[in-house]
């Protein structure tokens, strides 16, 4: 394992970490003050999710993705991210 795949996946899992505790503190708060189970959170998490997994798998024509923008002019450019047609 190098040593950038060990700090890409430490920082994966830190940030996965921090979602989730932000997930539970605010379940956590709702309860406490409420007095009862608020499962609005859990919806709107999933809302969320499914949103950003159907704009990251929709082809990109208007918003340039890193993978597309390349500083040597190989591949297609930053700026030329529009799909022809």
């Amino acid at each position: 394992m190098t040593g950038i795949l060990f700090l890409e996946q430490s920082l994966n899992s830190l940030q996965f970490g921090l979602m989730l505790f932000l997930l539970a503190a605010g379940l956590t708060l709702v309860f406490g003050i409420m007095v009862m189970i608020n499962l609005a959170h859990g919806s709107l998490y999933m809302i969320g999710a499914y949103l950003m997994a159907s704009i990251a798998a929709a082809p990109s024509r208007t918003i340039p993705w890193p993978a597309q923008c390349s500083p040597s002019g190989r591949r297609r450019s930053c700026r030329a991210s529009r799909a022809p047609g």
